[in-house]
C-alpha cells in the first residue's frame, strides 16, 4: 500500500507582510535574539506580541550552548561567541491568523517522486 507524501508549497511576500503586521526580525545570532529563544525555551513565549518572527533555527548543536548559558556554566558573551561559529539557518514563525492570511498556495512536491521512493 502506498501512500502519498507531500510537502504543500506557499509564496510570502515578507515586504508586503512587513507593511501589515507585526514582524520581528533577527539578521544574526546577536544577544536581542539569545534572549528571545532563552526566555521561549523557559516557558515565556514572547512571540506572541509579534505576527511573524523570523530568525536563526536553534538547531542541536544551538540547544547545547543554551544548556550551558541557562544553567550558568558559560556567560552570555561567550554563548554568544560560540553561537557565531556554526552555519545558521533561518525559519520564519506564522503567530498568528493575519500572519497566516499573507501566506499564498503554489502546488505540492511529491516527495516520493523526488527520493525515487
Amino acid at each position: 500500500m502506498s501512500s502519498a507524501q507531500n510537502v504543500s508549497i506557499y509564496d510570502f511576500d515578507i515586504e508586503r507582510a512587513k507593511d501589515n503586521l507585526s514582524v520581528l526580525e533577527f539578521r544574526s545570532a546577536d544577544e536581542e535574539w539569545l534572549d528571545f529563544v532563552s526566555a521561549n525555551r523557559m516557558g515565556k513565549p514572547l512571540a506572541a506580541k509579534h505576527d511573524i518572527v523570523i530568525g536563526a533555527v536553534a538547531n542541536d548543536t544551538i540547544y547545547r550552548v543554551f544548556g550551558l548559558y541557562e544553567n550558568g556554566l558559560i556567560d552570555k558573551e561567550t554563548a554568544l561567541r560560540q553561537l557565531k561559529i556554526p552555519k545558521l539557518y533561518n525559519q520564519v514563525v506564522f503567530c498568528s491568523e493575519a500572519a497566516l492570511l499573507h501566506l499564498t498556495f503554489t502546488g505540492t512536491l511529491d516527495t516520493k517522486e523526488r527520493i525515487g521512493g
